[in-house]
């Protein structure tokens, strides 16, 4: 498993992902692969650039937002969310590349940045089987 930091977590961010959990004030519906998700506009729209276009584009009569996501597998859609709403993502080294496709269709830049460095990284975890990475915000640290 390869764990992902997300570096915009600030402590709040573990009550919205509570408040997603039980769909409380969530005002998002998201569509993906026939599943859909429940979120909060705001998390997404900072989130991600191309969510926030599709959400400020919303002018419905309704008080709350609808998206399809097409492009993206409701498996990695999941991934994605869960790691915008947490300090971290352990994801398994075989769904990098398709995390990074789905990061970069719906521009969630830091997942981007870490997925790429992933990638690039020769001893990597996705690179080798014998070590797993744990990566956090200031320091790597190897365990073999």
């Amino acid at each position: 498993m390869i764990r992902i930091h997300n570096p915009h977590h600030v402590p709040f961010l573990h009550q919205t992902e509570q408040l997603r959990q039980a769909g409380t004030l969530c005002d998002t519906l998201l569509t993906v692969e026939g599943l859909t998700f429940k979120a909060h506009a705001l998390i997404l729209a900072l989130a991600s650039k191309r969510l926030k276009r599709q959400l400020t584009n919303q002018h419905g009569p309704g008080p709350g937002y609808c998206c399809i996501i097409d492009r993206v597998s409701s498996h990695t859609f999941k991934q994605i969310l869960d790691y915008v709403y947490s300090e971290s993502l352990e994801v398994p080294k075989d769904d990098l590349w398709e995390l990074l496709r789905g990061a970069e269709y719906l521009e969630v830049e830091s997942l981007v940045e870490q997925c790429q460095a992933q990638l690039r990284d020769p001893y990597s975890p996705t690179q080798t089987d014998t070590k797993v990475m744990i990566l956090t915000i200031y320091e790597c640290y190897w365990i073999r």
